[in-house]
């Protein structure tokens, strides 16, 4: 189980990291766009290509960290499930223990 937590723990920071990055393209294309020259047009464009090519690919990273962190809350709620099932099973075989007891 602690596993599942330092994985959680990854993923989440990982995603944070990501919106991170996403907002300072976001506040730098803002800047970039404020106040154009048409003098710098050619390499503002060339700047805002690379900003919009890494934010697709940071996109690309957001979603797949939410989908690992999706596919990490499905194991905890079949283990959690196992678990409440597997107690009424032991109690109807016969097993007492503390564990059968709490639920």
């Amino acid at each position: 189980m602690q596993a599942v937590t330092c994985d959680d723990d990854v993923g989440s920071s990982n995603a944070e990291r990501i919106e991170g990055e996403l907002k300072e393209i976001d506040v730098t294309v803002t800047a970039l766009t404020t106040n154009i020259d048409p003098a710098n047009l050619s390499v503002l464009n060339g700047r805002l290509t690379e900003l919009r090519k890494r934010k697709e690919q940071l996109e690309g990273g957001l979603r797949s960290a939410e989908r690992a962190h999706a596919r990490t809350d499905k194991k905890k709620l079949r283990q959690w499930a196992l678990e409440r099932i597997s107690g009424p099973a032991d109690v109807l075989d016969g097993r007492r223990d503390d564990k059968t007891a709490r639920r």
